[in-house]
């Protein structure tokens, strides 16, 4: 009975183990630049991101790597540095990265960005896309935008007095909120 007990207890605990979550990462290059990444994201090798191995990371720089879709970003909760800039995105959500302070997501094709309702944004790099606008309001502590080259028409900056550095050429933009 104790060995049954035993063989079933190690059964479990090796399912349990090998049963991790994995994050669901559809675009083939953003998978692969994240299982070559440098610090190393994919910890025990195994091919996948689990979902702790994606909650351990602190950035994520898959700059110039052909990309089409970051679905899976979301999991990188704990990042606070992503670097996505030269690839071919048109969507990027990152309102579940609550820790970002830095993001370079410039000279793709995006179409839509909402970076996360957060103080700890600083610095935002999303010029040479297409995007029609843009909602800093809650990143009060904003240091740098740089948004030129894009199709915004309107941009409310009312709300970031810290901002010391502001590109908005390039734009479509008929007025600024900045009172």
């Amino acid at each position: 009975m104790v060995k049954k007990l035993l063989f079933l207890t190690l059964g479990l605990t090796a399912f349990t183990t090998h049963a991790q979550e994995v994050v669901d990462i559809p675009d083939t290059n953003f998978k692969k630049a994240l299982l070559y990444h440098d610090p190393v994201i994919d910890t025990n090798n195994d091919g996948e991101i689990q979902l702790t191995e994606a909650q351990a990371a602190k950035k994520v720089v898959v700059y110039n790597q052909n990309i089409k879709n970051l679905k899976g970003i979301e999991a990188f909760s704990n990042i606070s540095f992503l670097d996505c800039h030269g690839n071919n995105l048109m969507h990027l959500n990152l309102e579940n990265n609550k820790l970002l302070e830095r993001v370079d997501c410039y000279d793709n094709k995006l179409t839509f960005l909402k970076v996360p309702d957060t103080k700890s944004l600083q610095y935002l790099y999303c010029k040479n896309n297409d995007l029609g606008d843009l909602d800093v309001k809650a990143n009060t502590n904003l240091i740098t935008l740089s948004c030129s080259n894009n199709k915004i028409k309107e941009l409310d900056l009312s709300q970031n007095k810290a901002i010391e550095s502001l590109d908005i050429t390039g734009n479509l933009i008929s007025s600024t909120f900045d009172d």
